[in-house]
């Protein structure tokens, strides 16, 4: 139960995170800059972003987990880059973006459907 509700926190504060970096005036932020960087970096956030709450599912034992997860992840990305648009001064929306977040949750989701059972074992692990 303890190791489950930490995972669950773990995974909150992960979304509390992107949610942060999406709407804030991270401007200061050093990075290090190479073409289709911003890209690559929703990229990664909605893949990484995918298989948390996938993992998640799992251990809360909720039905259709790896469904569950993909339309969170694309609901969640859609949501944010409009709240990009009417919130904040410092960001744009961005549809590429939103293309950027599909290609991440897709393909982590085609990963998921090819390692479901390791990934089960290991959401299982967690859950102990």
């Amino acid at each position: 139960m303890v190791k489950r509700n930490f995972f669950l926190i773990l995974v909150l504060f992960y979304i509390l995170t992107v949610i942060y970096g999406s709407l804030f005036n991270l401007n200061n932020v050093t990075v290090i800059n190479f073409k289709f960087y911003d890209k690559t970096i929703h990229f990664l956030t909605y893949f990484v972003l995918c298989l948390l709450v996938f993992i998640t599912f799992s251990i809360y034992k909720f039905s259709y987990s790896l469904q569950l997860s993909i339309i969170f992840s694309i609901i969640f990305g859609v949501v944010i880059e409009f709240l990009q648009m009417k919130l904040t001064t410092n960001r744009n929306f961005d549809s590429f973006d939103i293309l950027a977040n599909l290609v991440g949750v897709l393909l982590m989701s085609i990963f998921i459907q090819k390692n479901k059972n390791s990934l089960l074992k290991i959401s299982k692990h967690l859950c102990n």
